[in-house]
């Protein structure tokens, strides 16, 4: 059984094979009648490539001369070879990698030019065969490199589009695994923070804080390993219908949220969910960590064509943060979506504005 064979190595199997042929028109030149001086100007023909079989590159100026002047020897030669324009015909339907056009252009009008003098003086009869042989040749062989050419840039521009792939894939990455982890670090520290503040007051509740801190510990390597698992499914992702939940473990590790949601959360469709879900998971990440002890306000309204998340806090002289990796990564998301995505002060809040167009199930 033969082995499988890709286009590729067809291809790459053909091009070596290509100088075998000036060699067989040379040897059907000297078997037909043999002499020194047609077996001369055979061999001066079929020379350059039979140096290509062997590794040397002959230059192909040098290729192209001497192949006109073995020709012409052929047709001169008291008996003439008169099938010596082949060594024309091979020489323009072969192309140089990466395709010279004006190269090309200049061998096929030298051939043409040779073939109408030749006739002209009375050296050759049938030109006009020999041209129109020569153009279809020319014309093939230009056509075969310029597919070689598009075969060889739609292989880099796959690699590329993989390589783009590969660095919005580890991006993402990134962008989940800060999602995951700064939650959840975020809550902990709101619970140690209520510990420490209960812990002289009352020994219980600074246990019961620092036991939701282990908890939510616990429950963030959780979300790591759950993270890392479906990156590479694209699925199960936290979405719109996990909110509330959200939101109550923020409430339950003592911050103070003021939510309205207007709208069927659970019809969201995944997509569209998880970047609303992220965009509130960092929004009450920055606010525990520059603002926990203030108010929050959350308003999101989902219907069947766009969603809106806003979320405001009072400013304490400090912004929330800078444009960060957080901040970064929800605006990723929302370009993704074809969404819009403004943060900043405005009149003494910390606001983050995301508006997106959404697809709901039925």
């Amino acid at each position: 059984m033969l082995p499988h064979l890709r286009t590729r190595d067809v291809w790459k199997l053909a091009r070596k094979s290509l100088p075998l042929i000036p060699i067989a028109i040379a040897i059907g030149a000297v078997a037909e009648e043999p002499g020194v001086p047609r077996a001369t100007f055979a061999a001066a023909a079929a020379m350059p490539w039979a140096l290509f079989l062997f590794g040397v590159r002959v230059p192909r100026l040098v290729t192209a001369m001497v192949t006109f002047g073995a020709t012409a020897g052929l047709l001169l030669i008291p008996d003439p070879y008169v099938r010596a324009p082949l060594f024309l015909v091979f020489l323009v339907a072969v192309h140089p990698r990466p395709l010279s056009p004006d190269y090309s252009l200049v061998k096929f009008v030298a051939a043409l030019v040779m073939m109408v003098g030749f006739q002209v003086a009375g050296w050759l009869d049938n030109a006009a065969l020999w041209s129109v042989a020569i153009a279809y040749a020319w014309l093939a062989g230009m056509g075969v490199q310029l597919q070689g050419q598009l075969a060889t840039e739609s292989r880099r521009a796959r690699r590329a589009a993989a390589e783009r792939a590969a660095i919005e894939e580890r991006s993402e990455v990134a962008r989940e695994l800060h999602d995951a982890i700064g939650r959840s670090v975020a809550v902990m520290m709101l619970h140690v923070s209520g510990a420490r503040r209960a812990l002289t007051r009352d020994p219980d509740d600074a246990a019961q804080a620092l036991q939701r801190a282990e908890e939510a510990g616990r429950a963030s390597m959780t979300d790591i390993r759950r993270t890392v698992e479906l990156l590479g499914k694209d699925a199960g992702q936290p979405g719109a219908r996990e909110i509330p939940q959200l939101l109550e473990q923020f409430t339950r590790a003592g911050m103070t949220i003021s939510s309205r949601i207007d709208g069927d959360l659970g019809a969201v469709h995944g997509a569209s969910g998880h970047v609303l879900y992220r965009a509130l998971e960092e929004s009450l990440t920055n606010a525990a960590k520059h603002a926990a002890e203030v108010p929050v306000t959350v308003e999101l309204a989902v219907d069947a064509h766009h969603g809106r998340l806003l979320v405001r806090n009072p400013l304490l002289g400090v912004p929330n943060g800078g444009r960060g990796h957080g901040l970064g990564g929800m605006e990723a998301r929302a370009l993704r979506v074809g969404g819009r995505l403004t943060v900043g002060a405005v009149d003494g809040e910390w606001r983050v504005d995301l508006s997106i167009p959404i697809e709901v199930t039925e």
